[in-house]
C-alpha cells in the first residue's frame, strides 16, 4: 500500500511546480482502491495538523511577506510537495526552508495540494472523505512583526528576507 509520501515521491519526478506534483499526487491516488485511499487521506489529514504551528506559520509569514489563515494552508500545500525530508525538516526547524529556495518553486503556495486525497477520494468513490477534527490551537510564542524574535529563531531566513 503506498502511502500519502510515496505518492508525493513519485509525483515528484519531473515535475517542475508545486500544482504539477498536486495534480500528479491526485491522479496517483485516483488508482487506489477506496479504503487504501482512505488510509492515505487519513495520512495526509495527520500531516496537515502536525504542521499547524506557530514557528512554521512565522516562517511562512516572513517568506511570503504576509501570510493569512488561508495561506498558512496553502503555504503548508506547498510544503508537502517539497517531501518528506523538507517537510519533517520545516517542523523541526522552520529556519531550514532558507534552502528551498528555487525560481521554479517560488510563490510558497499550492491550494491544489490541501485537497489532493479530497479529491481523489471523491472521484474514486463518489463522496468526500470524512472530515478530521481541526487541529489544536496554536500556542502564539510572539507577533510576527517582532523582529528580533524572527532574527533569533530564523537567522537565515532574516537575512535573506529582513533587510
Amino acid at each position: 500500500m503506498p502511502g500519502f509520501w510515496q505518492l508525493i515521491s513519485a509525483a515528484r519526478a519531473g515535475a517542475e511546480t508545486c500544482c504539477e506534483v498536486a495534480a500528479r499526487a491526485t491522479s496517483l491516488a485516483t488508482a487506489l482502491p477506496a479504503a487504501e485511499l482512505l488510509a492515505v487521506h487519513r495520512s495526509f489529514s495527520r500531516l496537515m495538523d502536525d504542521s499547524y504551528r506557530h514557528r512554521l506559520w512565522a516562517a511562512a509569514d516572513l517568506m511570503k511577506g504576509g501570510c493569512t489563515d488561508d495561506g498558512f494552508d496553502y503555504f503548508r500545500g506547498w510544503l508537502l510537495t517539497r517531501g518528506q525530508a523538507v517537510f519533517e525538516a520545516a517542523l523541526a526547524s522552520p529556519d531550514t526552508l532558507a534552502d528551498e529556495l528555487r525560481p521554479s518553486w517560488l510563490g510558497y503556495e499550492c491550494e491544489e495540494a490541501t485537497y489532493i486525497t479530497f479529491v481523489a477520494y471523491k472521484e474514486v468513490t463518489g463522496v468526500y472523505p470524512p472530515a478530521s477534527p481541526r487541529p489544536p490551537e496554536i500556542s502564539w510564542e510572539f507577533e510576527f512583526d517582532d523582529e528580533q524574535a524572527l532574527r533569533r529563531y530564523f537567522p537565515r531566513l532574516s537575512a535573506l528576507y529582513l533587510t
